[in-house]
């Protein structure tokens, strides 16, 4: 649950996911390639905690929004 996770650990298993989708990505895990090091690059560089903070934000106001949406 997104409402319970603190930012910081959220940021640390973004960016995980992030790494592995990459890594998954290449062909050959002997030979990285250009792109492989752009996007880890790319990747060394995303505020995680920035993301986690804004989706767990997110996630509250969501639950604390009300559920009737009628126009009564």
């Amino acid at each position: 649950d997104l409402t319970t996770l603190e930012a910081w650990d959220l940021g640390l298993v973004l960016q995980d996911y992030a790494e592995e989708v990459v890594n998954m990505s290449i062909r050959d895990p002997e030979a990285p390639s250009i792109a492989q090091d752009y996007a880890m690059a790319f990747l060394s560089d995303v505020n995680w905690y920035e993301i986690a903070k804004h989706m767990i934000d997110d996630a509250k106001a969501e639950a604390e929004a009300p559920t009737n949406l009628s126009n009564t």
